[in-house]
C-alpha cells in the first residue's frame, strides 16, 4: 500500500463510500486515506472542520487528520480535508450486526475521553451521535465529521437527530454547549450497552416528547450504576465529561 500522503490528488483515483449534508468522502485508491470534499457553497462547514481538527490534534480516539488537500476534476481544482480511511464504518451500523468483539466498557471508555478531549480544547462536536463514530480495523473507536462543530463558542453549523438531541435544543439555537453533547453521550452509552439503535422508528415529536417527560426505554440487563450515568446524561445532571468518567 502506497504510504505517500497524497496532498493533490486526481478526482479518479478517488473511490466513492458515501455522502453527507455538506459533503462526500471517497477513499483514495489504493492508500489508507480518506477525503472530504464539500458540495458548492459548504467551504464554510470545510473551514469549521479543519480548524477543529487542527485544534485537536492527534488522539487515539479521534480520526487521524492529515491536513487539506487539492483534487483536480474536470470542473478544475476542488478543496478537501484528507483523513485516515477506516474499512468498518460508522459504529451505528456496526451495533445491530452485533460482530464487535471489543468491549462495551471499553467502548463506552473510548467515546468518553474523545469527548473529554474535544471540551478539553474548547471543541463542542454539535452532532455527535454513533453515525459520526468510526470503527478502526482493531475495533477501536475514532470520533469524526467536526463540520458542524463549535470551535471557542462559534456558532453550530449542524445539529444532531432528535435521538441524539435535548427534547428543547433546537436549529434556531446555534450556541451548543457541553450539555449538549453529553446528552447525546447518554444515547450512545445506550446504543453501546444495549446493541440497539435508539428509537429509530419514532418520529421526531414522539422523540422529543418522551425525552421531555423522562419516558426513557428499559435498560435490559445493564448494571445499575451505567443506567444512572445514562440517564443523568439525558436528565441534565453533568456539567461536564469529567464528571461522567468520574462516575
Amino acid at each position: 500500500m502506497d504510504e505517500t500522503i497524497p496532498f493533490d490528488i486526481d478526482i479518479h483515483d478517488i473511490d466513492g463510500i458515501g455522502f453527507g449534508s455538506f459533503s462526500q468522502v471517497g477513499r483514495v485508491k489504493n492508500t489508507k486515506y480518506a477525503v472530504k470534499i464539500p458540495f458548492n457553497n459548504a467551504d464554510e462547514y470545510l473551514h469549521r472542520e479543519k480548524s477543529a481538527y487542527e485544534r485537536l490534534g492527534c488522539h487515539p480516539n479521534i480520526v487521524q487528520f492529515y491536513g487539506e488537500t487539492s483534487i483536480s476534476s474536470g470542473d478544475g481544482k476542488l478543496r478537501g480535508l484528507l483523513l485516515e480511511y477506516h474499512h468498518l464504518g460508522t459504529l451505528d451500523k456496526m451495533i445491530p450486526t452485533a460482530s464487535l468483539k471489543t468491549s462495551k466498557s471499553k467502548l463506552s471508555k473510548q467515546v468518553i475521553e474523545a469527548i473529554r478531549h474535544l471540551h478539553s480544547r474548547k471543541v463542542i462536536h454539535g452532532d455527535l451521535g454513533c453515525h459520526n463514530i468510526l470503527v478502526k480495523g482493531d475495533e477501536n473507536l475514532a470520533l469524526a465529521d467536526f463540520g458542524g462543530s463549535s470551535v471557542d463558542g462559534s456558532e453550530c453549523l449542524q445539529f444532531p437527530p432528535a435521538y441524539y438531541a435535548r427534547p428543547d435544543m433546537s436549529q434556531y439555537n446555534s450556541e451548543p454547549s457541553a450539555r449538549d453533547d453529553i446528552f447525546a453521550l447518554g444515547t450512545i452509552l445506550y446504543e453501546i450497552n444495549s446493541g440497539q439503535l435508539l428509537w429509530r422508528d419514532l418520529d421526531d415529536g414522539e422523540i422529543q416528547s418522551r425525552f421531555a417527560k423522562r419516558q426513557y426505554p428499559e435498560f435490559v440487563g445493564m448494571p445499575a450504576a451505567l443506567r444512572s450515568i445514562i440517564t443523568r446524561c439525558w436528565i441534565g445532571c453533568y456539567a461536564s465529561v469529567d464528571e461522567v468518567a468520574q462516575d
